[in-house]
Formats: C-alpha cells, structure tokens, sequence
C-alpha cells in the first residue's frame, strides 16, 4: 500500500509542477495566475498531508489524501487525449 501512496503523491507533485511550469507562461494574466496558483497549492498541501498521515501510519487516510487529487489529475488528462 505504502508503493500506491508515493504513486499517488508523486503525481500530484508532477501535475504541481507542470502546473507551476504553466505559471512562466508570458501570456497568462493576473487572472490567469491565480487560477493556476490554487490548484498548485492544494496539490502540494494534499501530497504533504498525505505523506505526514504516511509516517504516522495512517495509512488509508493518505492513500485517500493523496489518490482523490491523483484521480481527477489523471481523468483531466484522459479527457484531453480524449478530446484530441
């Protein structure tokens, strides 16, 4: 279990990443900035919770902390190849 939530938080730091990648982008406005900015915050506070619950064997509650984000990352990114 303990291999599926380092999965799990390892996607929400690369979709976090990607995200603040997203973020250099000199089109993006103020708008646009904060937009992106929420997510990237939630991603890392979800993988960080998950990994805090993980050293005090609270095993469930983080695989739950961190897949619930890592689902909908990757039903987002399933959506997009879809659609292309």
């Amino acid at each position: 279990m303990a291999i599926l939530i380092w999965i799990c938080i390892s996607i929400d730091v690369v979709v976090a990443l990607f995200l603040l990648g997203m973020l250099a982008n000199p089109d993006q406005d103020a708008a646009g900035e904060a937009m992106l900015l929420l997510p990237v915050v939630l991603l890392l506070v979800c993988a960080g919770g998950a990994w805090l619950l993980m050293s005090r064997n609270h095993r469930i509650a983080a695989l739950v902390t961190s897949a619930v984000p890592a689902i909908v990352a990757v039903y987002l990114l399933f959506l997009t190849i879809k659609k292309s």
